[in-house]
């Protein structure tokens, strides 16, 4: 049941998300006018990719709960300035998006396990993207890293600490042996 509400949720939550880059022009579908009807299934698996991958690096010793609406702001006012600022301001939203990300996670007390799994969300998920558009699924108005932009791996870095704080109030941790 968690798993089916998790993809339900990702997939409308990441495609409503998505529509922000479509509706600013920072990426494109071809041969759709919006959205192609693949976008909202796609965000829902890759969901549970993020949140299982997540379960590793949770700590349930931590109380997250009052985390989960900051790092929701964070992550979707995000993808709010990348929509907004990606034309004009590229690479300052990139340096903004980083730093912002290396100063939440240095708050954590659980950063010893946050870090890795920031950076490791932050490779897989830029790597996927990168590979998505390099096939021609769609393809970013701006690329300047490959075929993403530069403020991506920010982007996905922001995200990380939610989905920590997510697998850890509404999922069981994996047990670290």
């Amino acid at each position: 049941m968690r798993r089916t509400l998790a993809i339900l949720l990702g997939g409308i939550g990441g495609a409503a998300l998505d529509r922000i880059h479509v509706r600013h022009g920072v990426l494109s579908y071809p041969d759709a006018s919006g959205q192609p009807w693949w976008v909202a299934p796609q965000f829902g698996i890759a969901t549970i990719g993020v949140l299982e991958s997540a379960r590793m690096f949770a700590d349930a010793d931590i109380d997250p709960a009052g985390r989960i609406v900051t790092g929701a702001a964070w992550f979707v006012g995000s993808y709010a300035a990348s929509g907004m600022l990606d034309r004009r301001h590229a690479r300052a939203l990139a340096a903004a998006l980083v730093l912002c990300a290396a100063a939440r996670t240095a708050r954590r007390r659980d950063r010893a396990r946050a870090l890795p799994y920031a950076l490791l969300l932050t490779a897989a998920g830029t790597a996927y993207e990168h590979f998505l558009s390099g096939i021609g699924a769609f393809s970013y108005a701006r690329p300047d890293l490959g075929n993403v932009p530069a403020w991506l791996p920010g982007l996905y870095l922001q995200g990380a600490p939610l989905a920590i704080d997510l697998v850890a109030s509404f999922v069981k941790p994996r047990v670290r042996g």
